[in-house]
This record gives structure tokens, sequence and C-alpha cells, in this order.
């Protein structure tokens, strides 16, 4: 399938030879940013994924001593609770358990509760903490997008869903915005959700007629 129309808006991109990554810069920008969730996805998502004036602003303590330890942890959205695996993560640091769960689900109030946000926490010596948010992982749009619980258990040999190419571009955005490295360019992260998806035996849909 060969067809290039202009790519057009604030991502306009170079021609490349014929791909399913061709197809995905073939259309017409900027698309509509709920085709994620006009897919059919279970879980809706919240403004600040696809805003990027509004950050996730890290929590400051009032008071911080020397930085003792980084960590990261997948929590779901308005949820944290205590439980033995944040208790585990956070019992060597000396960080109150209840506190974090109580800040956490004030912080992530306005998502759609169950996003499994991805959680950057810095431990400091006097006991106190700060925390970023960060959306989830590629592979959770991934299986969200295409309606699949699980990837392949054999890559390259099983096809256990599909994915609009629309969708990849809705999701290349979203992970664009949390990139901090200066030139990365949407089309190299899209790139690499294509990658992902056929790792995990998702399909490429790449027909034009997809609304």
């Amino acid at each position: 399938l060969r067809f290039y129309p202009p790519v057009t808006g604030r991502h306009s991109l170079r021609r490349r030879s014929p791909s399913t990554l061709s197809l995905i810069l073939s259309f017409s920008l900027p698309l509509p940013l709920p085709l994620l969730l006009s897919a059919g996805l279970s879980v809706g998502l919240s403004p600040p994924f696809f805003d990027s004036t509004r950050p996730s602003p890290p929590l400051k303590p009032a008071m911080s001593g020397p930085l003792k330890a980084c960590i990261r942890l997948v929590v779901p959205a308005g949820k944290a609770a205590p439980s033995p695996k944040i208790g585990q993560a956070l019992g060597s640091l000396g960080v109150n358990m209840m506190q974090f769960c109580k800040k956490f689900n004030a912080q992530t109030a306005e998502f759609s509760p169950g996003i499994p946000l991805r959680v950057r926490l810095s431990a400091f010596k006097d006991g106190t903490f700060s925390m970023t948010t960060q959306a989830p992982l590629t592979s959770w749009f991934i299986k969200e997008a295409s309606g699949v619980q699980k990837g392949a258990t054999r890559p390259g040999h099983e096809i256990v869903g599909s994915i609009h190419v629309k969708q990849i571009y809705e999701i290349g955005k979203i992970k664009l915005q949390e990139n901090k490295r200066p030139n990365t360019s949407l089309e190299s992260v899209c790139r690499t959700i294509v990658a992902n998806c056929k790792s995990m035996g998702i399909k490429i849909d790449a027909t034009r007629n997809r609304t």
C-alpha cells in the first residue's frame, strides 16, 4: 500500500520509504485528541495526559534533608492504599506509608481512578519525601487501545490483537510530552511504539477509512 499525501500541522515530518510508519505519518495533523477513547478503551484518560501546559507538579515537602534514595513505583491513580508491596518499598527508606498514600491520592484525584501511574519518589534522610507522577507504561496504552489483556507468548508467531495507526499517533503524543530529550521527534517516538506493538504480537491497522 503506497500513498503519500502531504503531512500538515505542527509535527510535519519527512517522507519515508513505504512502511507502516509512513502510513502513521501520512494522516493530516492534528488529529482529534480522544482517539484512544473512541477506540473503545475501558479506562478514560483525563486532560493531564494530553495537556502539556498542565504538568503534574511534584509534591515538595516542608523540610528536606540530604537525599537518601530515589525509587520508582507503579500505583493506581487515586487508589493508593497500605499494602505489602508499598510497605516493602517505603519501609527501608523511613517514609510513612499512610502519608504517601494520602498525598498520592490527593495529587492524582483528577485522573481516572485505577490508571497505573508511574511514580518517582525521592526520600530524604529526615523522613520527608517528594514525588512526581508520569503516564503509564507504553505497553498499558497499547493493551488498552487493542483491547487485549496481555501480549503474545510467542511474538512473531502469533497475533493477539490490532491497533490503528491513529491510536499509535495519539499514544506517541502522550509519550512525547514526558520525554526530556530536547531533539526527540514524534516520528521516533512512534517508531518505538510500533516496535513495542510487534514485540507484543499486536498487528498494525493502516486502513485509511477508520474514523
